[in-house]
């Protein structure tokens, strides 16, 4: 690449001086749409994340909906979940079309290859582009310089500047690393300012600028940074990979492999001098790597048992009462007892009969000691400790009911942020599913809920209370003629998923629990219904 660089850019002026220039395109977006980069730009110094209200892209503001994904989420799912492959046609095509924009900027041929650029997602296509480019020696590099920084800091379609940072990687720059860094500070963007960013700073740099990203983004993007790590780092960056790193808005499950293994998490354990924080971060990794649903974890880390048994003494000599350690040797102990796990493959990683009987003691002495239930009870019965699902989870490990607690909570502090429906409704008790109900009926607005079916997904505080409405109608199959009301309002709720709860409950109760009123609600939703598959589930229930 850089032996096509110096052939392309040998004119009488140098690389330099010449990408320093500036050349005009037509503008194929519209013109009131403010371009990604210059929303970003005010962020671009600084340590903080993203405030709020630079997350939510330009492309998105015509949409009459939230994103039904988070930043970087698509990506994200398609380069962990989906089989990689390049579609070479796509690629062929918006190789021609910007060989033909690069000759002639005309309006028609810049038309074309936004068009293409918006339509697709550059994973589809990236690296067969990226791959054909130096391999054409009459392709003007300097024109195509001068549109990959256009596109990505005037562009307001996310499709068109992910490929324009792709191309800015042909171009290392402090100026083109500014641009990638500012735009990779959206989880939307992060992963192709990581690939951009290899390319153009130095071996020397590429860890700390990578780093300097990470601290920046909470979601996708410092899944994909971490990821893309060198496996030797400074002490450094090991240091953060185990105490903030692996945390982020997305799962653990995601991060925690890549940095026990990048932060070196079994030496930092045999340290003498392992502080709490460290050791509440190692409890949250090992418990993330116990959850291989979504990716690899324990399974592929060689040095989990032995970070397991350190872990598990250092917890047991230690006097805090932070129940991510409960939880932590719970979970742990749950994992060596699970005889549905494939122990023979596991064993080649150290898990065999011998040291799995070895955790599982440890972790039962933790789960006993008095302290534990001590902590639970306190912070169900004060009015002014958090009761977040990991108390929850915590009290139900130590057999203590929170439900009292709960609703008292949820009828005093009934605020969006910490809401208790779902733990509420985790009962087999008739009479508390009916205080539940009751307690909705008080304090959701129903008739602001059932303004008319729609295909809204509910994405955004708009839509808060339509989501905590589907946490209660979930479990209402469950008690027949319980929260009639409720149910009434999913059926007329905007809220695809609040319909099909609402038919969920319904499909199970007996045929004589659905009233007459209810009936003639079936009716007439089913003659609104724009949904095609809940119509149908509406045509079957009035069929019984």
């Amino acid at each position: 690449m850089k032996r096509w660089l110096a052939k392309l850019f040998s004119k009488k002026s140098t690389a330099k001086e010449t990408i320093e220039q500036t050349a005009g395109f037509p503008v194929p977006w519209e013109s009131h749409l403010q371009s990604i980069y210059h929303l970003l730009a005010p962020y671009a110094q600084g340590n903080d994340p993203l405030p709020e209200s630079a997350q939510k892209l330009p492309d998105e503001q015509s949409k009459k909906e939230e994103m039904s994904w988070a930043a970087g989420a698509v990506d994200g799912v398609f380069t962990h979940h989906a089989l990689s492959t390049q579609n070479e046609e796509i690629a062929d095509t918006l190789f021609d079309a910007l060989n033909q924009v690069l000759i002639l900027p005309s309006w028609e041929n810049m038309e074309e290859l936004y068009a293409l650029l918006k339509k697709e997602s550059p994973l589809e296509y990236i690296d067969a582009l990226m791959a054909k480019i130096p391999q054409t020696s009459s392709l003007p590099a300097q024109q195509l310089h001068d549109l990959a920084v256009w596109l990505a800091q005037e562009s307001p379609d996310r499709q068109a500047v992910k490929c324009a940072i792709a191309l800015l990687s042909f171009f290392p720059s402090q100026q083109n690393l500014a641009t990638v860094m500012t735009l990779g500070l959206h989880d939307e963007f992060t992963l192709f300012s990581t690939v951009a960013v290899s390319n153009i700073v130095t071996k020397e740099g590429y860890e700390a600028t990578l780093v300097e990203m990470a601290r920046r983004v909470t979601g996708w993007g410092r899944i994909q940074i971490i990821e893309r790590l060198p496996e030797e780092l400074s002490e450094t960056t090991r240091d953060w990979l185990l105490r903030e790193g692996y945390s982020n808005t997305v799962m653990m499950e995601y991060t925690a492999l890549e940095c026990a293994i990048k932060g070196q998490l079994l030496t930092a354990l045999m340290s003498d001098n392992v502080d709490d924080a460290l050791l509440n971060s190692a409890g949250e990794l090992l418990s993330a790597l116990l959850n291989e649903a979504p990716v690899s974890g324990i399974s592929c880390y060689e040095d989990g048992v032995a970070a397991c048994l350190r872990y598990l003494a250092l917890v047991k000599q230690s006097p805090t009462h932070d129940i991510t350690h409960l939880l932590a040797a719970h979970a742990l102990r749950e994992f060596v007892e699970d005889d549905n796990r494939d122990w023979d493959r596991l064993a080649s990683c150290g898990w065999n009969e011998e040291n799995r009987q070895h955790v599982g003691n440890e972790a039962h002495v933790i789960v006993a000691q008095p302290k534990w239930q001590e902590e639970v009870s306190k912070a169900l019965s004060s009015h002014d400790s958090e009761l977040g699902h990991a108390m929850v989870h915590a009290a139900r490990v130590l057999n203590i009911d929170p439900w009292d607690a709960l609703y008292a909570r949820q009828s005093t502090c009934p605020s969006a942020e910490d809401s208790h429906w779902y733990s509420l409704m985790k009962t087999d008790d008739r009479q508390r599913i009916e205080r539940v109900v009751a307690l909705a009926e008080k304090q959701f607005d129903l008739a602001a809920i059932a303004t008319g079916p729609d295909t809204q997904m509910g994405f955004g505080p708009a839509y808060q209370q339509h989501r905590e409405l589907s946490l209660i109608l979930q479990d209402l199959d469950q008690f027949a003629g319980a929260g009639v009301s409720l149910i009434e309002a999913g059926l007329r709720s905007p809220l695809i998923h609040n319909r099909n709860m609402a038919l969920r409950a319904l499909e199970e109760w007996p045929k004589e629990e659905r009233s007459a009123a209810l009936r003639a609600l079936l009716e007439v939703a089913y003659e609104q219904e724009p949904e095609e598959s809940v119509r149908k589930r509406l045509q079957a229930l009035l069929a019984e």
